[in-house]
């Protein structure tokens, strides 16, 4: 007869998982890619691209939800000239992978295609769209799950500044949508 059980078992559990951010900022005007064109750097780690005559570098962020099925995305662009006219763009590529190409004072760093998503004049040196019952990003876009596309602010920099171009760009953002 039996008295004792020794019951013993084991197991190696390993979980890995590869995430992949819905946005990530991209072609910066700190020299870390391509040189902005004057000497014209943002200060490494600003995130923001080539400085403009604001003495700051524009930058482009978001908020809410990159899904083609419940669009909540905002694009907002922060230092720019107080009144200044910034048009959101979406690219279907990286300039130069990634790294961007000079364009006006600034880097161009979202690629072709391009897709004028709309203008906006800026309000206190802030642009943000959309707003208010403004149609969606994903919709004017044409955009579908589980693409990747690349967003930029072109803005007017009216002010003799770098170049004899009256224009410069914020840096860039991926962003990847899901559905």
């Amino acid at each position: 007869m039996v008295t004792q059980f020794v019951l013993q078992s084991g197991a190696d559990l390993s979980v890995c998982y590869d995430y992949t951010p819905p946005v990530v900022p991209f072609c910066f005007g700190d020299g870390s890619g391509t040189a902005c064109p004057c000497g014209n750097a943002s200060a490494v780690g600003a995130g923001a691209g080539c400085l403009g005559s604001t003495g700051q570098g524009a930058k482009l962020s978001s908020s809410g939800l990159a899904s083609v099925g419940n669009d909540t995305f905002v694009l907002v662009c922060t230092g720019l000239p107080a009144t200044a006219t910034a048009v959101f763009i979406q690219g279907g590529s990286q300039q130069n992978g990634g790294a961007g190409s000079v364009f006006g004072d600034g880097l161009r760093c979202a690629g072709m295609p391009v897709v004028r998503v709309h203008i906006v004049r800026a309000s206190g040196g802030i642009a943000t769209y959309p707003q208010g019952g403004q149609t969606a990003i994903s919709v004017l876009g044409g955009v579908v799950p589980n693409a990747l596309r690349h967003y930029q602010t072109w803005y007017r920099n009216a002010a003799s500044f770098c170049t004899p171009s009256t224009f410069n760009l914020s840096q860039g953002l991926t962003v990847t949508w899901s559905l």
